[in-house]
């Protein structure tokens, strides 16, 4: 282990650990039906509706899952989250950038456009947060 993921590790025994993953990328899934659509094409159930807690902070519980072609070999893996205001289906896919090419190439085989489509969501970005003193720098007041 290199001195530099050793100093990680450490702090996130003991202390907090915070790291950009900017080899990530999202995809908003929306439409008429999304989850009707994606449920045929991922290995793991969905996400319920993410929920209002104050304006403009939402909160839901994502899943990890993965998409197979027909034969079963592996695409990609990826995290699904609810995205959107309560009552509008819409889901967030968080995937490597290695797998964008192979998903999008899926999902225009698989995707009926009128039904679901997929977008990337250009700027967001993606943090882990790890350690004893994750929820007090997550949560402040």
């Amino acid at each position: 282990m290199t001195e530099g993921r050793l100093d990680g590790y450490r702090a996130a025994l003991g202390g907090l650990a915070v790291a950009q993953r900017g080899e990530r990328v999202r995809l908003r899934v929306s439409g008429r039906s999304p989850g009707a659509m994606l449920k045929g094409i991922v290995t793991n159930r969905l996400p319920d509706a993410a929920s209002l807690v104050e304006p403009g902070v939402w909160t839901g519980r994502g899943w990890y899952s993965a998409i197979l072609t027909p034969k079963g070999r592996m695409i990609t893996d990826l995290r699904i989250f609810p995205d959107g205001a309560e009552g509008e289906e819409v889901l967030l896919l968080d995937l490597p950038a290695p797998g964008l090419a192979g998903t999008l190439e899926h999902f225009g085989r698989f995707l009926p456009p009128r039904l679901a489509r997929a977008e990337r969501v250009e700027g967001a970005g993606f943090l882990t947060i790890l350690g004893p003193q994750a929820p007090s720098w997550i949560v402040r007041e």
